[in-house]
């Protein structure tokens, strides 16, 4: 969703980027700019760099760069309108959407408020309700008491089909909102009742604390209702995006570099209380990409807690893939029989689920485990299928530094050697079939961003630090002569005199990619100083280079063209090759002739 543009340059004139970073990150004055550690991956030298002269930041490491949003962004875990939000409220600014934009907007907010009403009043009848005697009992049963309620808003649902539309009434709501919203639910007769019944109800919220939907647990003995009923998908509510309890272990998680992932929201609970507060848990459904990309974002380490049951070996399994393929670090915790981290907690103490943490296992170790009773490893065929499986988990990790660690650890775990399985490895990918990744987009999607051609990385440097050369670079290139659509885009945005001062908002109009990379250019501190005539020379050198690369591109598109074309055309795209030719040697030839061939 856009914003006028006056919003977004309010905010940054009252957000100082050192200040907002400041507040995060302990930062130390390195010359014109501020180093400290990257709180976007584990580091013991800095390489994170703030600019306050252009506002930006960049880390060196990891390459995350761009502005007051996108840093938070990055460190929130939110979307670009959650961060305007947030950093608006810390600027006392508003935010005001143009009128097109307002009814949805105000849809939103609208929702948003229905959540809070609703846990709200969800918690007033926990407390205070005659109906939630049953409910209180059971808390307490737990030894879940009124704090615990109280700081994460547990409520009870009562009985009943009307609740709801009573609430609605009585709120100012409509009967429609409170339906997007998944708290009341239609019949295939067209009746509306309240989708949570005689629940014990956990608030599930986003990042920055709002309620977004809710989890209900059933407390009585009706075998037919599903232990656990979540809100349905909403405008506000994703359930492959949303973990329990995240908005609360965030910073324990930031600061731990590590995610313990358990089965339950009590589970979770206990552990907080327990001091294990970089906990968490799904809602109910299989972790997903965006599941493991959430955590991504805020540690490098996730720890799965699971049953010691089949069911639990195989479940940590398929999360452990997920993780893999977003370059987390992955570890494996078995409960003892029969134990949850809420009853080991609970029986035995805080110090016993620490011992589980401790002794957790790699995955490779893990699986090894797992297989070793399944499989008679002596035999032949035993070892040749769990050697199978292992090179499949492997396969999932997209990291070259992990999978060589994980091949070592199979190869001794084995008894083979590292170049076996490692042969094996690349026999068994040649042999698969190629398909496209579960959930991923259609042949339109974009793939990874590569890192752009270095002349015209260095051409916007240099347009970026001396502008001056600016005239002379125009009269010689246009975007189209730049390979790189970043570039092309950054290129438009700097010889427009009305973007030149806020370079990261253009780019955000191309993508993060974009706005990354122009992160980067700009927290590029070299200089070419105040000598016109070095400047002038790179310029012509870079303008050269530009134009070389791309005669070479023709060269090569008007060589296969020719290649597949009928003879009568070949002779064309023979003249056009040549032409080509003749141009690349006037560019290797000085810039006095190279700039006959080269005026647009």
């Amino acid at each position: 969703m856009a914003l006028s543009r006056q919003v977004l340059d309010d905010i940054r004139a009252r957000v100082d980027i050192v200040d907002l970073i400041g507040s995060y990150v302990t930062l130390k004055r390195a010359g014109a700019s501020y180093k400290g550690l990257c709180p976007f991956h584990r580091e013991k030298t800095p390489s994170f760099t703030v600019h306050p002269a252009r506002q930006v930041f960049h880390c060196f490491g990891c390459g995350k760069g761009g502005d007051i949003f996108k840093f938070v962004m990055e460190h929130e875990g939110v979307q670009f309108m959650d961060a305007v939000r947030l950093l608006a409220q810390r600027a006392g600014v508003e935010v005001r959407f143009t009128e097109a934009e307002r009814g949805e907007e105000t849809r939103k907010d609208l929702l948003y408020t229905a959540h809070a009403e609703a846990a709200k009043f969800y918690n007033e009848v926990l407390l205070k309700h005659p109906s939630a005697k049953e409910a209180r009992a059971y808390l307490k049963a737990r030894d879940l008491g009124l704090e615990v309620i109280e700081q994460f808003g547990l409520g009870y649902a009562p009985g009943g089909f009307e609740v709801m539309e009573r609430f609605a009434e009585k709120r100012g709501f409509s009967l429609e909102m409170l339906e997007t919203a998944g708290l009341i639910a239609k019949n295939e007769s067209g009746r509306r009742y309240d989708r949570f019944r005689e629940r014990l109800m956990f608030p599930i919220r986003d990042l920055t604390g709002r309620v977004i939907a809710f989890s209900g647990r059933i407390l009585g003995k009706d075998e037919r209702a599903a232990k656990y009923l979540n809100s349905p998908e909403t405008p506000l509510f994703r359930k492959s995006r949303a973990l329990f309890a995240m908005d609360r272990a965030r910073k324990a998680i930031i600061d731990a570099q590590t995610c313990i992932l358990c089965e339950g929201q009590i589970d979770v609970i206990r552990c907080h209380t327990a001091g294990f507060t970089n906990a968490v848990a799904a809602l109910g459904t299989a972790l997903t990409e965006e599941h493991a990309a959430l955590i991504k974002r805020h540690a490098d380490r996730v720890v799965l807690v699971m049953d010691a049951d089949s069911a639990g070996q195989n479940s940590a399994l398929r999360s452990a893939e997920i993780f893999l393929g977003a370059e987390l670090a992955v570890e494996i915790a078995t409960l003892p029989t029969g134990e949850d981290p809420d009853s080991l907690i609970s029986k035995q103490g805080p110090d016993a689920f620490r011992a589980v943490l401790e002794q957790a296992r790699s995955v490779v170790d893990f699986q090894m485990d797992v297989l070793s009773t399944r499989e008679d490893m002596k035999q032949e065929a035993g070892l040749r299928r769990v050697a199978a499986a292992v090179l499949e988990t492997i396969r999932h990790s997209a990291s070259e530094v992990q999978r060589a660690q994980m091949l070592r650890e199979a190869a001794a775990r084995l008894g083979l050697s590292e170049q076996t399985l490692r042969t094996e490895l690349r026999r068994t990918a040649r042999a698969r079939p190629v398909s496209p990744p579960k959930n991923a987009p259609g042949p339109a999607a974009e793939p990874l961003p590569t890192p752009p051609p270095r002349e015209e990385r260095e051409l916007l440097w240099l347009l970026v630090k001396h502008p001056e050369v600016m005239e002379l670079i125009q009269r010689y290139l246009i975007p189209e002569h730049l390979s790189d659509q970043r570039c092309r885009a950054l290129y438009v945005a700097i010889c427009n005199h009305e973007e030149r001062d806020d370079l990261l908002a253009a780019a955000r109009n191309n993508g993060e990619a974009c706005v990354q990379f122009a992160a980067e250019v700009i927290a590029d501190e070299r200089s070419l100083g105040d000598d016109t005539e070095l400047q002038e020379k790179a310029a012509r050198e870079l303008v050269i280079s530009v134009r070389r690369k791309g005669l070479e591109r023709e060269i090569q598109s008007l060589t296969r063209q020719r290649a597949s074309a009928p003879p009568e055309d070949q002779g064309r795209f023979t003249d056009e090759i040549a032409t080509r030719k003749y141009e690349l040697v006037a560019l290797r030839q000085g810039w006095e002739k190279a700039a006959l061939v080269l005026e647009i």
